[in-house]
């Protein structure tokens, strides 16, 4: 034992000769045979059996502290981590459903509790919505539309994840469905409501006054969605010019007041020229 004390004490002083740490340890571990101390783990308790008094035998005693300490801290903190309870799919699933609305304005959406800014009605907890936008199927009766003369419009509202015909509506403005039918060129404008069959579809019967194409605007909330504008296009029998050259070729209105129905509506404005970047009233 005394060979093994001089030799680690002449290693230590004589340090200047290693380059690194790691020649210190590799040199300790080599020489490890020469060493008579050993460390005995008891159930429930640990015990020394005799070490010399070398260095080394002090520093593996604090090494195997250290690891020791280490490993019982690694120990307690998985033990933690299995005693907390992992968020269950229900509270998650109620922590993604945490939606409101105003039952007389579903248009009215919050991810918090709170009062409808319109109504002042409280919000209610529901399903949160379905973002993604619901296709609409458009179809004619009979399918080639002339213009002056009667068909029918019908409309087949599908949700957009299961492709299941959708029958249940929000109202909104009185009505579940608001339809407008636009001339391309803007020389006609239609605002109509569509009956709802026993099916879910939406059927209606108009006419449009001349050849042309049309846009066909469907104004929809679907329970369980958001409200949507989803449009198509329709065009007439007889139309022979080009979509391009269809479009509507505004020009400013001299005269601000038109008459409409029996109803007079005249716009002013101030400044009486409008000009960019400032404000008119």
């Amino acid at each position: 034992m005394g060979h093994c004390s001089s030799f680690i004490s002449w290693r230590f002083v004589k340090n200047d000769h290693l380059d690194t740490i790691h020649e210190i340890t590799q040199n300790l571990r080599n020489h490890a045979n020469e060493f008579r101390g050993f460390f005995v783990w008891v159930r429930g308790s640990s015990a020394w059996l005799p070490f010399s008094n070398s260095l080394l035998d002090r520093v593996m005693r604090r090494f195997i502290l250290v690891l020791l300490t280490i490993s019982t801290a690694l120990l307690f903190s998985f033990w933690s981590l299995a005693q907390k309870p992992e968020p269950t799919t229900s509270t998650v699933r109620n922590q993604e459903d945490e939606f409101y609305t105003c039952p007389m304005h579903p248009d009215v959406m919050s991810d918090t509790p709170g009062k409808c800014p319109k109504c002042g009605m409280t919000l209610v907890r529901t399903r949160r919505p379905e973002m993604a936008e619901y296709d609409v199927k458009l179809a004619t009766t009979p399918a080639v539309v002339k213009p002056g003369e009667k068909f029918r419009l019908s409309f087949l509202i599908s949700h957009p994840k299961t492709g299941k015909p959708v029958k249940e509506f929000n109202i909104v403005h009185d009505m579940p469905f608001h339809l407008f039918v636009v001339s391309q060129d803007l020389t006609y404008f239609a605002h109509l409501h569509p009956q709802q069959q026993a099916n879910g579809r939406f059927t209606i019967q108009t006419m449009v006054p001349k050849a042309g194409s049309y846009i066909i605007y469907c104004d929809v909330f679907p329970v369980g969605g958001m409200p949507q504008v989803a449009h198509r296009s329709l065009v007439t029998a007889g139309f022979k010019g080009d979509l391009f050259s269809a479009q509507a070729q505004l020009e400013p209105d001299k005269i601000l007041a038109k008459t409409l129905a029996g109803v007079r509506f005249e716009l002013t404005l101030n400044p009486v020229e409008p000009i960019g970047g400032k404000q008119v009233t």
